[in-house]
């Protein structure tokens, strides 16, 4: 009887979970953008995040001293930012590359084309097509780009960065993470060919007579075919088959992959679960980093020197991420009312609502005081009391004391009057 098990001379692959393990060499698995994306835990995670940043607007405000800050809303960089960067792209898609670059990368690049100070266009770049050239110096460092061997000014693009040493170039979950999603791409493939080969139809196969040296080639051939399909195997009567049972190692090949998209989750900080206090985190310890570094970013290159220095500064507008439903909202826009934070219309336009006359007002604590932000002036009820730029308008209390007075002169003037009278009578 004879065994047909086929001995092969090349080079060993993992087959196991302890050779997938300690006999890989995680510098040899071919770990870049576009196989880090097949893992299904990390293209999940990527996608959660440069698709929630990319709904955001940019806002542009001018700060006027430390209490107020006025908002900017027509601009044509804002047009750039929010609804249209090139006759290519719009907004959205242009924000949600330069995020995935700013994760997988640690870095994204814009080229920006204006006609002196006028911005024109914004054009997306992939990494991979930008060369960055570092100059020899320690202290004053300075840099150019290239992009298909044309010299570039880093003024000329727009750079955001995370984990930067330079300024210019960033670590992203390629570098920083190299060996884990190496690891999982090992596992990933083990996974796929125990698939295609059938899982469970390994096993001995047995023949009652001899095979010759051709009849034994084709059917290692046949049952290397047999193995790689779904379809029904027929036999021959001088064939058997015995099929042999997974290993132990071979079973926990699916709780490894549970653990791997476990830490997975980890390189991205996404909490475990996004409820109300896990969606807090998931803006505070995920989203916020890479919106702080797009934003400076787009500071830095979109804003004129003049600019800066008189206060100009572009922000995402985060609201709608933070937007609770209608009962928490409703409660915070009581307290924030109740303190005198905001005005009636002030609440109102954050629900996109039309302004009310007269409710442009203000609960103040001092008996309930009314502050008119529109006018400046102040009314507190108790006293009747309007004051304007720290001068009564209208004070109910004066208007008495004069009634009170000019009674007071009245009667003074009569009891004059009656005196005169009384001394005519006695001198006739």
């Amino acid at each position: 009887m004879g065994f047909l098990m086929e001995t092969r001379a090349e080079e060993k692959k993992p087959t196991t979970l302890q050779q997938l393990f300690s006999g890989a060499d995680l510098s040899e698995v071919d770990v870049n953008r576009s196989n880090i994306l097949s893992i299904s835990a990390v293209s999940s995670a990527i996608e959660l995040i440069s698709s929630t940043i990319s709904t955001l607007d940019f806002k542009l405000y001018k700060k006027i001293n430390k209490t107020k800050i006025e908002e900017i809303e027509e601009d044509n960089r804002l047009y750039l930012l929010n609804t249209e960067p090139n006759f290519l792209f719009n907004s959205t898609q242009l924000k949600k590359a330069m995020v995935q670059d700013l994760i997988i990368d640690g870095n994204t690049y814009v080229n920006i084309e204006k006609s002196k100070n006028e911005f024109k266009k914004l054009n997306y770049l992939e990494s991979k097509n930008v060369s960055v050239m570092l100059d020899t110096e320690v202290i004053h460092k300075d840099a150019k780009l290239t992009v298909q061997g044309k010299e570039f000014e880093v003024y000329d693009f727009i750079i955001a960065t995370l984990n930067t040493l330079d300024g210019v170039q960033g670590k992203g979950i390629l570098k920083n993470n190299r060996d884990l999603l190496a690891l999982a791409l090992l596992v990933q493939s083990y996974l796929n060919k125990n698939f295609k080969s059938g899982g469970g139809r390994k096993g001995i196969w047995q023949s009652t007579k001899h095979l010759g040296i051709e009849e034994f080639k084709q059917f290692k051939q046949d049952s290397k075919d047999i193995q790689e399909t779904d379809e029904p195997i027929i036999l021959n009567k001088e064939l058997s088959y015995t099929p042999l049972t997974n290993t132990n190692r071979d079973m926990q090949i699916l709780e490894i992959k549970r653990f791997l998209a476990e830490e997975l989750r980890n390189i991205f900080n996404i909490p475990e679960k996004l409820d109300n206090d896990g969606f807090k985190s998931f803006i505070k310890i995920v989203l916020n980093p890479i919106i702080n570094s797009l934003e400076s970013a787009i500071n830095k290159a979109l804003l004129l020197e003049d600019e800066k220095k008189q206060g100009y500064f572009f922000k995402l507008d985060v609201n709608e991420l933070t937007r609770a439903d209608i009962d928490t909202r409703f409660l915070a826009y009581k307290t924030s009312l109740d303190a005198g934070i905001e005005s009636v219309n002030e609440i109102r336009m954050k629900e996109n609502l039309e302004p009310v006359n007269g409710l442009d007002i203000h609960k103040m604590t001092i008996g309930q005081a009314l502050y008119n932000s529109k006018n400046g002036s102040w009314f507190v009820p108790n006293t009747g009391v309007t004051t304007k730029d720290g001068e009564v308008v209208n004070n109910e209390t004066d208007k008495q004391t004069k009634v009170d007075s000019n009674s007071e002169n009245d009667r003074n003037i009569g009891e004059d009057k009656a005196d005169l009278q009384k001394e005519k009578v006695q001198n006739n």
